[in-house]
């Protein structure tokens, strides 16, 4: 501490040293600090990503799969969830999906559950330790059967 202080007292502040020196430190904190919000930013947009490809998927297979006369069609759903997930994955940060079906105890409901796990690189991985991170978000939604108890007049 002492050796601080005795460098700190030989600058010479009328050259313009201590200047230079505290616009440096302020440059460097800077840059940090912009560095961390990158990381940041990134690591949000990844999440953005996920839940609003979540939402998507788990609303279009719902009315996807729902035929014309209102009965649930699980292939179609899983079919769907699959043409889905390739579309909206992109190269930066790719996405993949599981979707689960459950079905009501009355069979007059039914809830798809969609997980979308986006996978993104880090921009400086020396900070962090690691090549990639992993984003996972989910979505649930409830499908109401209307045609349940309903009379059908042809």
């Amino acid at each position: 501490m002492k050796l601080i202080k005795n460098r700190f007292r030989r600058i010479r502040w009328d050259n313009g040293n201590g200047s230079m020196l505290l616009c440096c430190s302020i440059l460097v904190m800077g840059l940090i600090m912009m560095f961390l919000v990158m990381e940041y930013n990134n690591v949000y947009t990844a999440s953005a990503i996920a839940q609003t490809r979540a939402d998507t998927i788990a609303d279009s297979t719902a009315v996807y799969a729902m035929g014309y006369d209102y009965t649930f069609n699980n292939r179609a759903a899983y079919e769907q969830a699959i043409l889905l997930t390739a579309y909206n994955g992109r190269e930066d940060y790719p996405i993949s999906s599981t979707l689960r079906v459950l079905p009501d105890s009355s069979g007059a409901n039914t809830k798809l559950e969609v997980t979308v796990l986006a996978r993104g690189n880090f921009f400086f991985p020396g900070l962090t330790g690691a090549e990639e991170f992993d984003v996972q978000r989910e979505s649930c939604v409830e499908i109401v059967n209307t045609s349940g108890g309903a009379i059908y007049i042809p």
